[in-house]
């Protein structure tokens, strides 16, 4: 949010800004407050007028910590902390540009959640899962790109 009170949004790591429209002007606060995979922002204007922006979890908060240094070799990282409660990060490694996967199963090897489906640059990220909608237990987590597949196991305890 710019001090002229415009929106803007990125879901590629700040490459690319689109504005959101409004005719609320003067906005000067925003805050985020999330409930399972929603997202609700909340933009107050200096007259008083409150903006709902509304979008999914994952969208938002990949989280998608991406450091540019190409690491020489793909990797997936263990979840840490690990047993969780209810939140973990899951980090890999691309050593070339890929299509990533990144999803989470249950011990039947249903998908429990899709944290990454997209072209990724090489690098090293780091994704926040949240398990409050999931019960306890251990979950798998699989890392697949087109020459690169690995899985690693995560405990979650309420």
């Amino acid at each position: 949010m710019g001090a002229n009170g415009i929106i803007k949004r990125s879901t590629n790591n700040g490459l690319t800004w689109v504005t959101t429209p409004t005719s609320v002007t003067g906005l000067t606060h925003f805050d985020f407050v999330h409930a399972g995979n929603i997202i609700y922002g909340y933009a107050v204007s200096s007259n008083g007028s409150v903006i709902k922006l509304i979008d999914t979890l994952l969208i938002l908060t990949s989280n998608n910590n991406h450091n540019s240094e190409v690491p020489k070799e793909f990797s997936l990282s263990q979840n840490y902390p690990n047993p969780f409660n209810p939140s973990t990060v899951i980090g890999f490694k691309l050593a070339v540009n890929s299509f990533a996967s990144l999803k989470v199963y249950d011990l039947l090897g249903r998908e429990a959640a899709t944290l990454v489906n997209e072209n990724l640059k090489a690098g090293t990220y780091e994704f926040d899962f949240d398990g409050n909608k999931l019960s306890s237990g251990v979950y798998y987590y699989k890392l697949a790109t087109g020459s690169f597949v690995e899985t690693k196991k995560m405990i979650l305890i309420k």
